[in-house]
């Protein structure tokens, strides 16, 4: 087996023979560090303050069993590969063992130094490549809800969660503020400097807007350069107040570009929902909407709040 660095493996076993036995044969192969759990409460224990590499499970313990064990650590949401030993082979309850989450399935008969490197190494890549699947679906998931240029929430995600914000802020009876950005000529950017230098400013927008909204607040990139977020438990003061503050750091900020830095303004409209009567969320976006047109017919780089 070719390990890079020290597999650190937890044996949970009963028997002290055995785990002689366990011992000597991973001694016999570089790079492993055994650690021992005599029984299910142990091993749950062990893993409350450490997460090893590999658990080798002993499948009958003084307190428990396999499926036990290997619920228990689904429960606690661990992600530790996992090798079952019996003294006695079961085909049906190897198959159940690995259904349950177990990676391999060993009687300790065959526990020699080829078959246990083997189960390493196959249950090592299982993992592994679980892993990479986990990723590649988070990067699905985040593909389809966030806006690939400015790392925001997208406009279909956006109204999803609208609708769940504007349904809880009526339900539990407490404000949401939206606010409708926009940059201020943005047109001219394209047509004097590129589409390049375009998409730059938009991206550089999308990391401010980022740094300016709270953890529970919701940013989206609504249009080509229109921007919305929404703001739960705010109300229309502190929409205003944050808004401001929103404008300041856009007006703040320069973007580098090769004949000079591009310094650009937003306009922003914000508007609470009702809570004591029934608004639509098409009714509450027409309203910001309407707060935005009255930012950048008052002259722009303002926040107008209706």
């Amino acid at each position: 087996m070719n390990i890079k660095q020290t597999l650190h493996i937890l044996s949970v076993e009963g028997s002290h023979e055995d785990f002689e036995h366990i011992a000597s044969v991973l001694k016999s192969i570089d790079g492993m560090r055994l650690s021992r759990a005599e029984n299910l409460e142990g091993a749950l224990r062990f893993l409350e303050e450490a997460s090893p590499d590999l658990v080798l499970l002993d499948y009958l313990l003084p307190d428990g069993d396999g499926f036990d064990f290997l619920r228990a650590v689904k429960e606690k949401h661990k992600d530790i590969p996992s090798v079952v030993l019996t003294g006695q082979g079961d085909e049906m309850i190897a198959s159940r063992l690995i259904q349950e989450g177990a990676d391999d399935y060993l009687t300790k008969s065959r526990f020699d130094r080829e078959r246990i490197a083997g189960c390493i190494r196959n249950a090592m890549e299982k993992r592994k490549l679980k892993r990479e699947l986990q990723r590649a679906r988070r990067k699905i998931s985040e593909m389809s809800t966030r806006d690939e240029l400015t790392g925001l929430f997208n406009r279909r995600y956006f109204m999803e969660a609208l609708e769940r914000e504007q349904a809880r802020s009526e339900r539990h009876g407490k404000a949401l503020s939206l606010c409708m950005v926009d940059l201020d000529y943005f047109k001219r950017i394209n047509d004097s400097l590129g589409h390049v230098a375009g998409d730059l400013v938009l991206g550089d927008i999308g990391r401010i807007i980022r740094e300016w909204s709270r953890q529970t607040d919701l940013p989206c990139r609504y249009g080509e350069e229109e921007f919305a977020a929404i703001l739960p438990e705010t109300s229309m003061q502190g929409g205003q107040i944050a808004c401001e503050r929103l404008r300041q750091m856009v007006e703040k900020n320069q973007v580098p570009w090769r004949t000079g830095p591009i310094g650009v303004t937003v306009s922003i409209g914000v508007v609470q929902n009702r809570t004591r009567v029934k608004e639509s969320i098409r009714r509450l976006l027409y309203r910001a909407e309407e707060a935005l047109r009255g930012a950048k017919e008052a002259g722009r780089n303002r926040v107008e709040a209706r």
